[in-house]
């Protein structure tokens, strides 16, 4: 068997966490700009319908390039990604249709205001539970593998 690689380290699993979510904020307001602008959806359904999309994209991004893919194995990590993506998402979609309907702020303000209270969260939440980097020694002993 090869070497193993490295795990990232915290200061570069960071780096990347705020570029890819950076990219993803970005990627959620354009895809709501287009559904609700283009296609004429309303704004709910437009955000609801990016944050789908996009986090479809996270998990790979996350998983990959975020910490590297030295993590457990891939459908379990996914089912987890996916309980704690949607305990997220249902946060970010109530808070947004809160701003919109009750504080009647413009929707791209809203998301702006959503998505960044979201990322703390999920960065600890990933970078502790989900995507929690195994030391070389586990990596290295199939047993420690859970």
């Amino acid at each position: 068997m090869g070497e193993m690689a490295r795990p990232p380290s915290n200061a570069q699993t960071l780096g990347r966490w705020v570029f890819f979510s950076g990219l993803s904020m970005g990627l959620v307001t354009f895809v709501t700009f287009v559904f609700h602008e283009w296609f004429h959806l309303t704004e709910q359904w437009s955000f609801l319908t990016a944050l789908l999309l996009v986090s479809t994209w996270n998990f790979f991004a996350i998983r990959y390039f975020i910490y590297g893919g030295n993590q457990r194995p891939i459908g379990r990590q996914f089912v987890e990604f996916v309980s704690s993506s949607l305990a997220f998402r249902g946060f970010e979609f109530l808070s947004y249709w809160i701003l919109i309907d009750v504080s009647s702020i413009n929707y791209l303000l809203a998301t702006a205001v959503v998505l960044p209270a979201s990322f703390i969260g999920k960065y600890l939440l990933y970078s502790t539970f989900v995507f929690k980097q195994r030391s070389m020694a586990e990596q290295s002993d199939p047993k420690a593998s859970h």
